[in-house]
């Protein structure tokens, strides 16, 4: 379950010794202090995942799986779609997928990859293999790695995906950043899988999109920056080792 703001501002105003007043208002100093402490949560996350001394699954609520029609250059340019989510991490690419309902037909060629946001994931026969710039180039020719383009066998094929980049050196590419999979999937249909940034509260009745465990952590996180005067680097955030700790005990 998500954390409520409320209860946030609820804690923060005892700990400030503020009930009952209007020395601190939400718009002023609650909302942007929260904001920050999300932020702060954000970077500590990546520091812990490039650590791999944590799983994106212990922010389910964030995990989202969403179903892409590729253009003809077998890529997939993220979309939010009607919620807007914005991306923090690709979680999985998968491919020759089963959706439902099964009756929607994918369009002609296109240059650009659509989201299709009418249909439901439901199993993929395979998932893709992330690779690097250099594994993605090395790996095209060898047909004993995933993502080569030598086999071309419907059975034999497996997958490899290059992230995010911009390829726009023709005015026929519209899509600013582009997700590539090899070997080719022109015009199908595949599954994306992310994990979805954080919203952030613009109400107090809002809540905060991480496990009702992060409590106390964005408590004293934005504790720390609401009772900081403004100074020489006040505004900076300092990700130390024992904030790491803290954030691994909470889901071990």
């Amino acid at each position: 379950m998500a954390i409520l703001c409320s209860d946030i501002v609820n804690r923060l105003n005892a700990m400030l010794d503020a009930e009952s007043s209007d020395r601190y208002l939400w718009v002023q100093d609650f909302k942007p202090s929260i904001s920050g402490a999300i932020d702060f949560a954000v970077t500590l996350f990546n520091s812990i995942f490039g650590q791999n001394k944590l799983s994106e699954e212990v922010l389910k609520d964030l995990i989202r799986t969403r179903v892409y029609q590729a253009s003809k250059y077998s890529r997939i340019t993220f979309n939010g779609g009607s919620t807007n989510d914005l991306l923090w991490s690709t979680l999985g690419v998968h491919v020759n997928i089963t959706v439902t309902p099964n009756t929607i037909i994918p369009l002609g060629e296109l240059e650009d990859s659509i989201l299709i946001p009418n249909v439901t994931f439901l199993e993929a026969e395979e998932s893709c293999k992330r690779l690097t710039i250099e594994e993605w180039s090395f790996n095209s020719k060898n047909p004993f790695k995933k993502g080569n383009s030598i086999i071309t066998s419907i059975n034999l094929k497996r997958y490899a995906y290059l992230n995010f980049s911009d390829y726009r050196g023709s005015t026929l590419i519209t899509s600013p950043n582009e997700l590539t999979i090899r070997p080719s999937v022109a015009n199908e249909f595949v599954a994306l899988t992310y994990l979805k940034a954080p919203t952030y509260p613009v109400n107090i009745t809002d809540s905060i999109e991480f496990p009702q465990t992060m409590t106390d952590f964005i408590v004293a996180k934005s504790l720390d920056i609401i009772s900081t005067k403004q100074g020489d680097q006040t505004n900076l955030y300092t990700i130390e080792q024992r904030d790491i700790n803290k954030l691994v005990t909470l889901f071990s």
